[in-house]
């Protein structure tokens, strides 16, 4: 598959951190100096609305941005359905999925004073004072904007990486928001290099998956140029500590707090019965396929984009430039909150 199926804006230019697409990336040098919106700041940074000199108006506008649903190739990492070069899937049960989604956080909003919904760049667009993002794929697609969204996200009903509330909770997360009783937390967002491009950004996991179930390939993993593993596996995942707690944990991965700077690297399905997980810096990992005897894809978040083929090296490191300001509140549910 080549770069111009990705089908979200990607035309296989170099690493520009400021020449992304409304839904991915339109090439250019890699400026590590390029700025964006209040909300990028340090990752490890964590403040009170009210500490942080912000407050929402006397009418807040809230956003509204479900599950998004495109004609990219899109398939879960391992489910071995992977669409076609001109990005055909069967999207009728996820469109159905995110109509249901966007009705019920309107019904959990009906106290509010004013919504936007739409695409995100278009609730982006309508320069909200919440945006409310139901489901991973929603919050993925905000993080893949070229300009971010000036203002926090409630995230509900995603991965609990990211401390998100229930839909029944909504309407009390937004009043805790505008009586300013909640906390902005920057959760960080990783890019991913091939061959010198960058060909998306991450808000929960990197993976490396054959195409096909219960097929083996051989993986290797290095970090910060040194060698850790070479394994045989279906496949390998690195999260970030948001994406620690969801498809990485299913693998048996570790869970990892929002406070460290690193990802989790856990081989998926792994041939031998012994097998090891690492936790690793978050600037420098590089995966790579050594060899495959099926054919091996890329997936990012809930996106397989591209075939990896044998010696091509993926680089996965944090975006300094870029982080995901998340709100938490009262009624929020951390990873490693108890029963």
């Amino acid at each position: 598959m080549t770069a111009d199926a990705l089908g979200d804006g990607y035309d296989g230019g170099e690493y520009d951190s400021d020449g992304y697409g409304d839904d991915g990336y339109d090439g250019g040098e890699y400026d590590s100096g390029a700025r964006n919106r209040t909300f990028l700041v340090d990752h490890r940074e964590q403040v009170r609305m009210v500490e942080d000199g912000w407050t929402p108006g006397d009418t807040p506008q809230i956003g509204v941005v479900a599950d998004d649903v495109t004609d990219d190739s899109i398939r879960a990492a391992g489910s071995g359905t992977l669409a076609g070069e001109d990005g055909a899937t069967d999207e009728s049960a996820g469109a159905g999925e995110r109509e249901e989604a966007l009705e019920d956080a309107l019904t959990a909003l009906g106290g509010s004073p004013e919504v936007v919904t739409g695409t995100p760049a278009e609730v982006r667009d309508a320069a909200p004072d919440l945006v409310v993002a139901v489901g991973d794929r929603a919050l993925s697609s905000l993080a893949r904007l070229e300009n971010a969204v000036d203002a926090p996200i409630l995230p509900v009903s995603t991965s609990a990486g990211v401390a998100p509330v229930a839909l029944a909770d909504v309407q009390e997360a937004v009043n805790a928001f505008v009586r300013s009783e909640a906390t902005i937390t920057h959760h960080p967002l990783v890019s991913v290099v091939v061959d010198g491009s960058v060909v998306s950004r991450a808000v929960f996991d990197v993976s490396l998956v054959t195409d096909e179930p219960a097929q083996i390939s051989e993986y290797s993993v290095h970090s910060r140029g040194s060698a850790l593993a070479t394994f045989r596996a279906d496949g390998v995942v690195a999260a970030t500590p948001a994406g620690s707690h969801a498809y990485a944990a299913a693998a048996s991965g570790p869970s990892l707090s929002a406070a460290v700077n690193a990802l989790s690297v856990v081989p998926i399905a792994p041939f031998t019965t012994r097998t090891r997980h690492w936790v690793v810096p978050d600037d420098d990992l590089t995966l790579a396929v050594e060899r495959d005897e099926v054919a091996v894809s890329l997936c990012v978040d809930d996106r397989c984009l591209e075939s990896v083929g044998v010696g091509t090296a993926v680089s996965i490191r944090i975006d300094p430039e870029r982080a995901l300001a998340c709100l938490e509140t009262p009624v929020s549910r951390g990873p490693f909150t108890g029963p």
